[in-house]
């Protein structure tokens, strides 16, 4: 699903190609978490590289070129913590 959020990030985080990012945010207690990547749900790219841990962090494994992008939380329909682009550098 496309989410009504602006594209402008709040922190930018550079991480070469083949690493792993972990995206972490701060959240209350209880309630569905979820992450977006440009403004569409993490869950719906059917990528086993995402995955979303206990903690609410995102896990993002073999980081490539497709995962230039803007990630934001939600947290029962809230955004949480800061929007962060990832721009990934190096050979694909």
């Amino acid at each position: 699903n496309d989410i009504n959020q602006s594209l402008t990030a709040d922190t930018e985080v550079i991480f070469n190609a083949g690493q792993t990012a972990l995206l972490e945010v701060s959240l209350s207690q209880g309630g569905q978490v979820l992450w977006t990547r440009n403004r569409n749900y993490v869950s719906e790219l059917n990528d086993l590289r995402y995955e979303i841990l206990s903690n609410g962090s995102l896990l993002i494994k073999n980081l490539n070129l497709n995962d230039n992008a803007i990630y934001s939380c939600i947290q029962n329909g809230q955004f949480v913590g800061k929007k962060i682009r990832l721009q990934i550098k190096g050979k694909f």
